[in-house]
């Protein structure tokens, strides 16, 4: 599923290239990723940062790969900041289908985008990526229910970051 950055520049801003990004996020269902890491691998990406403890399935939460010009990182939690219940398997079951990049596609709800963009905004500590208050204001235009999104928010343990992601960002 894509996660923010080129979702966000296709389905929400008027012209895609106002949407910095730096990398292409993709959450992935942990029994998928040695296949998803393989696909990569077969278009000439490889993987980024060694057998480090950062980025071990312990204490990481993604796989970052490039081929050298774009990056992706292969979300196998959606985070590993903040003691949160960072399961991707949720956003799985209640994706919805969006035009995107000229065809309909699987994408989280715009709910489950709230308050994850919201809650990334926060382990960042606010600071990148320098969108997040556009993005949170045209999900909730684009339909993101706060209520819903605070309730999931809440039930993963990240409440608190999420109720300052959106003080801040209004």
């Amino acid at each position: 599923l894509p996660l923010k950055g080129a979702l966000f520049a296709a389905a929400l801003y008027p012209d895609p290239g106002t949407r910095p990004m730096a990398d292409l996020d993709l959450a992935v269902l942990p029994p998928d990723l040695p296949r998803a890491i393989a696909c990569l691998e077969r278009l000439g990406f490889r993987r980024m940062y060694g057998p480090r403890a950062r980025f071990s399935p312990r204490h990481g939460h993604d796989v970052a790969m490039t081929d050298g010009s774009v990056f992706v990182e292969l979300h196998y939690r959606l985070m590993h900041e903040l003691g949160a219940d960072a399961d991707v398997a949720p956003l799985f079951a209640r994706a919805e289908r969006a035009e995107l990049f000229g065809r309909p596609r699987p994408v989280p709800s715009w709910d489950d985008h709230l308050w994850f963009t919201a809650v990334h905004a926060a382990t960042h500590a606010f600071g990148e990526p320098a969108a997040w208050p556009f993005d949170l204001a045209l999900v909730i235009e684009r339909g993101g229910d706060g209520a819903h999104a605070a309730a999931e928010a809440r039930r993963r343990g990240i409440g608190a970051a999420f109720d300052v992601a959106l003080a801040l960002a209004h």
